[in-house]
């Protein structure tokens, strides 16, 4: 039986005392993380589901679940036998949760809600699209009183980070934010971004897997600030931050801020700033009888925009990343064939590489080592309970990064043991194309990810085929791997436009079910197109990631002069950086793999 299937009757046990007809269970957590602590990992445990993303509603007599075209194969094979319906999102003829709940509920039902997992903006959202059903807050979380095993709560706490790795004073960047708190006649500006506390502060956590975060909250006024985190130094960080911190225990959150609101109303009501899109309903109940700013956070694109200081710490992190990988390749490439490895030992070995780096932290996401049918399962892991042997002509996908002392890295590349099928050499060498076209396209800063998005697909659509992911995510400097802005997808925000100094990721791919997956990503920071310049408008990519591709895997007739020329140029990059950091024989592999192909015509 599925673990799923007694959780959730356990839990719809529940609904008649609390009054509800459904349960919303987001992958959320108070944060709106995306990656999440295992004490919040409520939808995981309750579904089954081990994707990072995904809503799931309950019903008194029905489930189901949303996720998106990364996880459609995934979510397919562990909700087998789970009683919980695949909703497929954004397919034709899928409806949204909205839709899912107005068919299934009847008018005035209640759905109920952990106010502490849902955003303003959403919740307003839902709130409009189910009436005249209601959505209800509950007190506490109904999972929570199910789970009986479930684990504590991390309190690591918050240690700043040495000055020659900061990418900035904390007083100056908080003088930057005060600026635009009095620009606003803005009393207090109020966070529970993870991601924007560590920034903001200079420093850095370890409650949150591959992502150096800790569960905090913060509020800043004109002269004070407000911390609310455990298991932190009082001492080191006020050496840190300087005059004005006051910390406060995690939980003290609840109380602490309404009772600063109620201070500073005692003269006029005072203006919070608290962005709506990633703070929860309940944070911004604690907020009662403020006037309130909704605006974007003002960290967002400061955090975005990196610091020469941080680019040059991505640029230093990536050069150790490349000879992990370049050692990882070779090894690959000489594996016996009597032996060959399966996947959770190609992803143990890339791993082991990284952690010979110096200033390695851990990695920046769970390794992704998907051969043959699995590289078709766009975000696999092993950790499905799958762990497929590679063989003679096996296609391996291997996507993984890592966390270091000066920044963060993500790279994909595909591999082959042995000789590859036509059908693969013409996906790997689609692929790559897109991944030329838009890596030496320039666009006027400014415009917004949206419109490169087509650039990377281009030569899979004219073929017929597509990938259901975005084309490229931002990445932060030592912090997470997935960072928005900047955004290249289908979906990318509107109104949010590309920058200087933003890092992204680079990723087209092609997924045949069943049979095998394709992707490279590179990460690419956004520079300036021609500095010298008097008046420049237009931005390019220029590559981060240091890593030869795979010439046995081209078919080379399908590219074009311009297209060898930009992979030439790559390639001599790519051997010019790393091969003085390799022994004798890893530099010469690397040349082999990194010699310039003939231009053709």
């Amino acid at each position: 039986m599925h673990p799923s299937t007694t959780h959730l009757v356990n839990l719809r046990n529940l609904f008649r005392a609390e009054g509800i007809d459904a349960y919303l269970v987001p992958s959320t957590d108070p944060h709106l993380n995306e990656y999440v602590p295992a004490t919040w990992q409520r939808r995981r445990w309750l579904s089954g589901f081990t994707g990072s993303v995904g809503d799931l509603v309950v019903l008194t007599d029905r489930a189901a679940l949303w996720v998106d075209g990364r996880y459609f194969l995934q979510a397919e094979s562990e909700l087998a036998g789970s009683g919980i319906d695949l909703m497929r999102q954004g397919e034709p003829g899928v409806p949204t949760l909205a839709a899912y709940l107005n068919q299934h509920l009847g008018q005035g039902a209640a759905v109920g809600i952990d106010p502490r997992l849902l955003s303003r903006e959403r919740y307003r959202t839902l709130a409009t699209e189910i009436e005249p059903r209601r959505i209800l807050s509950l007190d506490n979380n109904l999972v929570d009183a199910v789970w009986k095993d479930r684990p504590p709560r991390p309190a690591g706490g918050l240690t700043p980070r040495k000055p020659d790795l900061c990418g900035a004073r904390p007083a100056a960047r908080l003088e930057t934010l005060r600026t635009s708190m009095a620009e606003r006649d803005c009393a207090l500006f109020v966070t529970s971004n993870l991601a924007e506390i560590a920034w903001l502060l200079e420093a850095r956590g370890t409650d949150v897997d591959y992502n150096p975060l800790a569960l905090s909250y913060l509020a800043v006024g004109r002269s004070v600030l407000h911390l609310f985190v455990d298991g932190t130094s009082p001492q080191a960080l006020a050496t840190h931050l300087g005059n004005g911190l006051v910390l406060h225990r995690y939980d003290e959150v609840s109380t602490v801020l309404p009772a600063l609101i109620q201070e500073l109303t005692a003269e006029t009501p005072p203006r919070i700033w608290l962005d709506q899109t990633s703070a929860s309903v309940w944070l911004f109940g604690l907020l009662d009888g403020a006037g309130l700013i909704l605006d974007e956070s003002p960290l967002r694109r400061s955090k975005a925009c990196k610091t020469p200081r941080e680019l040059e710490g991505m640029r230093a992190c990536h050069l150790r990343d490349g000879l992990a990988m370049v050692r990882f390749l070779h090894w690959f490439h000489h594996l016996p064939d009597k032996a060959l490895p399966r996947e959770r030992e190609l992803a143990a070995a890339i791993d082991a590489e990284r952690a010979k780096e110096p200033g390695f932290r851990g990695l920046s996401f769970n390794t992704i080592a998907g051969v043959d049918t699995n590289s078709a399962v766009i975000h696999y892991g092993t950790d499905r309970g799958t762990n497929a042997p590679l063989a003679n002509g096996s296609v391996l996908l291997l996507d993984s990064g890592g966390q270091y002392d000066t920044g963060t890295t993500d790279i994909t590349r595909t591999l082959c043991r042995g000789q590859a099928s036509p059908a693969v050499r013409r996906a790997y060498t689609l692929v790559l194309k897109g991944l030329i076209a838009i890596s030496k396209q320039r666009f006027p800063q400014g415009i917004e990810g949206i419109r490169l998005d087509a650039l990377a697909r281009q030569h899979l659509w004219n073929q017929g085929f597509d990938y259901s992911h975005g084309t490229g995510h931002g990445v932060g400097a030592a912090l997470c791997v997935h960072e928005n802005p900047p955004g290249i997808s289908p979906r990318s925000d509107r109104g949010m436009p590309l920058l200087p100094g933003m890092i992204t990721s680079l990723e087209p791919g092609y997924y045949q079910e069943g049979a095998f997956g394709i992707r490279l990503e590179n990460l690419a920071e956004l520079v300036l197109s021609d500095p010298t310049a008097p008046a420049t408008s237009f931005l390019r990519f220029e590559e981060l990631t240091l890593c030869p591709f795979e010439f046995s895997l081209l078919e080379l007739a399908l590219l074009e002069p311009a297209e060898v020329t930009w992979l030439n140029a790559y390639h001599h990059r790519v051997r010019t950086e790393l091969a003085p950091h390799l022994s004798h024989e890893l530099a010469a592999w690397l040349a082999e793999h990194c010699a310039a192909l003939d231009i053709p015509g």
